[in-house]
């Protein structure tokens, strides 16, 4: 008896064809958006079709829009879920649309996708420079050395902790001597 499991096999099997239509369709959607390419639907869609085309040929970039793109979903759903929590709580609309639209907001969800995007091609391009690659490609050296053990070590060694709360204070004192002026 087939279960839901596999079933997956298929999912991978049509996940380049998923990819290709999702990477057509938003960069169409920014083109038509932001009027890059002009009027004209057909140089669009040429484009898009195009790029699309070139995302579909390389497995590395298949493999980040299909890194990226749950994270992406999964960001939008717990914002929209933040927005419903926060009308359910008795916040009107506009006054959560005026929120929306300061800096602090933007620049927050801004900054924490390009983190998402940050990981995502490091996830997927790690590998081509780093110095532990052993022979066999798997990202790990003779010595048990990786590149995300190597990293996690550099993150926690006292000097960069040290580091990191030095510039938060600063970052408080600057902002708090800025508004006093």
């Amino acid at each position: 008896m087939a279960t839901f499991l596999d079933t997956l096999g298929i999912v991978e099997f049509f996940l380049p064809l998923a990819t290709f239509l999702f990477v057509l369709v938003i960069l169409y959607a920014v083109l038509d958006k932001f009027k890059i390419l002009g009027d004209s639907k057909s140089v669009k869609w040429l484009v898009s079709f195009s790029v699309s085309l070139l995302f579909l040929f390389s497995s590395k970039s298949l493999e980040l829009v299909n890194l990226v793109t749950p994270w992406f979903a999964v960001f939008v759903v717990l914002t929209i879920f933040a927005l419903l929590l926060f009308m359910t709580l008795g916040i009107k609309q506009d006054t959560l649309s005026a929120v929306a639209t300061q800096p602090q907001v933007y620049w927050t969800i801004i900054i924490v996708g390009g983190i998402l995007f940050v990981i995502a091609l490091l996830n997927v391009f790690g590998n081509v420079l780093s110095p532990y690659g052993g022979d066999d490609g798997d990202g790990i050296g003779d010595d048990g050395q990786s590149r995300s053990s190597e990293a996690l070590k550099t993150i926690v060694h006292p000097r960069i902790l040290g580091l990191i709360f030095l510039m938060g204070i600063a970052a408080l004192t600057a902002t708090f001597l800025s508004k006093n002026m």
